[in-house]
């Protein structure tokens, strides 16, 4: 049985919201950067620079969970991330955690994982033996707002990857379609002018 954590296991509510203002941030960096460099060189392809911003991202989730530190949205949130004695990660271990994100995010299963769990730990914190402990209960009122802020980070997460990896594939497809019907029968047009 593991030792006894000094606060409560983290809501996974709070966790992914907490989460979510993480990448919204690194999101933006990434947007940022992209249309600067887009900007001065035309021909920069999106691909490296997001590898390049996914790799800070682990970066600073590590250096964030070590030590006693906590990210910004984990910060807002008033949760921490402790190892299996209930004190602070050290780097390593906190680099193996964060790392372990690109497990996690293998279609998202990892981080679902703490619906199942009863200890709420996602793969990355199985990898690291940590936990995501909350430093003071939330009021019922504040549980509501912050439920409702992840459903709605949810929300929006789940309508960017639906339209970014179903629908605009087949929009575009639609649309080159139906281009290519209206260049047909200006094509047509021509033919019949010609004759």
């Amino acid at each position: 049985s593991p030792p006894p954590l000094d606060g409560d296991l983290a809501f996974y509510s709070d966790r992914f919201l907490a989460c979510s203002i993480d990448l919204a941030l690194f999101a933006l960096g990434y947007w940022v950067s992209l249309s600067m460099a887009q900007s001065l060189q035309p021909a920069v392809r999106s691909r490296p620079v997001y590898w390049v911003w996914v790799a800070l991202f682990v970066l600073y989730q590590a250096y964030a969970s070590s030590g006693g530190r906590a990210s910004i949205g984990k910060r807002l949130l008033g949760l921490r991330v402790v190892g299996r004695d209930g004190q602070p990660l050290s780097f390593p271990i906190a680099m193996m955690r964060s790392s372990g994100y690109l497990v996690s995010s293998t279609f998202f299963l990892g981080f679902v994982w703490p619906l199942f769990n009863k200890r709420l730990k996602a793969w990355h914190d199985l990898m690291a033996g940590s936990s995501v402990l909350e430093d003071e209960p939330k009021s019922p009122a504040a549980r509501r707002l912050l439920f409702a802020g992840a459903l709605a980070s949810f929300v929006f997460m789940a309508s960017a990857w639906t339209w970014n990896f179903a629908l605009k594939p087949a929009y575009g497809r639609i649309l080159d379609v139906s281009y290519a019907h209206v260049g047909l029968r200006h094509l047509a047009q021509l033919e019949e002018r010609h004759r």
